[in-house]
């Protein structure tokens, strides 16, 4: 079952009020409390340092998740660190050598995530994957709250959701910029599960309210979508469908009788099949992944040649 989180940016909080205004968006719902730090060097703003997240560490018990908009970055994460942040995040551009700092972090006690700008690859990710905690897509270029979603960072978000999937790690999957009621479910749909949202929460006079609505849109997601997971296909490929493999083996064999035995729903075969013969490049890369794994269906283990199902 997918666990959604909403993460309220106090970038848009009232700084007059802050110790006031972490304690009411907790106890309006949120999650999380996403922290940004920006250094006017790695981009052109400057915010806050340790020394608030330290007097904002008492206020809360969920976790902080500190965004390091700043380079070099190596230097401050212990401060972070002892500062009370339970996530540590930074952009691959910060960093010398990104493995190293990834285990900074770690050793320091906190998650370590990955930040992508939407101009940033993923193929960074290739390289790391066992050493994240969390994955962050900018949907919108870093420096500035308020700012509009980034259509294309959906395309980005599927293509780092069916990265981790085919990693079998568990790796929270963040979105960061323009999130809203609006629209917090089509993120979701394309993978995200833990949102950051700073002036569409912080800019209304009832947070409670707010954050009621994202998770009514998130739950009309899951609902719509008849699964516990708000992302069908990976949903489909890797967990609750493993039972169904050896039976797409045989339909892509030529034998249609499996249509009608029970074995797949008319609904899983029109879908799958129209999914095994998409070109989009993120599917060829999430069915590359799965090609000559092995996987069981009631007890006899059967290797299944995904490629050769185009």
């Amino acid at each position: 079952m997918t666990t959604y989180r909403i993460a309220p940016s106090i970038l848009s909080a009232d700084f007059a009020q802050l110790g006031n205004e972490v304690r009411n968006v907790v106890a309006a719902g949120a999650d999380m409390i996403h922290f940004d730090v920006m250094d006017n060097h790695y981009v052109p703003n400057l915010t806050i340092g340790p020394m608030v997240c330290s007097a904002i560490r008492p206020l809360v018990d969920v976790p902080i998740d500190v965004h390091l908009m700043v380079k070099p970055v190596d230097r401050i994460i212990p401060d972070f660190a002892r500062a009370g942040a339970d996530i540590i995040s930074f952009h691959p551009e910060a960093s010398e050598h990104i493995d190293r700092t990834l285990q900074l972090i770690h050793d320091n006690g906190c998650k370590a995530g990955l930040v992508f700008n939407p101009a940033t690859p993923l193929d960074y990710l290739l390289h790391v994957m066992d050493k994240l905690d969390l994955i962050l897509i900018m949907s919108v270029n870093p420096g500035f709250g308020g700012q509009a979603f980034i259509p294309h960072a959906l395309k980005k978000i599927e293509t780092a959701r069916a990265m981790i999937d085919s990693s079998g790690k568990q790796i929270m999957l963040e979105v960061d910029g323009g999130i809203k009621t609006d629209n917090i479910a089509e993120v979701a749909r394309a993978g995200a599960d833990t949102f950051v949202s700073g002036s569409a929460i912080f800019n209304t006079p009832d947070y409670t309210a707010v954050i009621r609505q994202m998770r009514e849109r998130l739950k009309e997601l899951m609902d719509e979508t008849g699964t516990d997971t708000q992302y069908i296909e990976l949903g489909d490929l890797y967990g609750r469908m493993s039972r169904y493999r050896s039976a797409l083996s045989l339909y892509h064999q030529g034998s249609p009788e499996i249509l009608t035995d029970g074995k797949i729903p008319d609904s899983h075969i029109c879908f799958l099949d129209e999914l095994f013969k998409s070109n989009d490049g993120v599917l060829n890369s999430l069915l590359k992944a799965l090609n000559e794994r092995k996987y069981t269906n009631e007890g006899v283990t059967t290797t299944i040649p995904v490629i050769s199902f185009f």
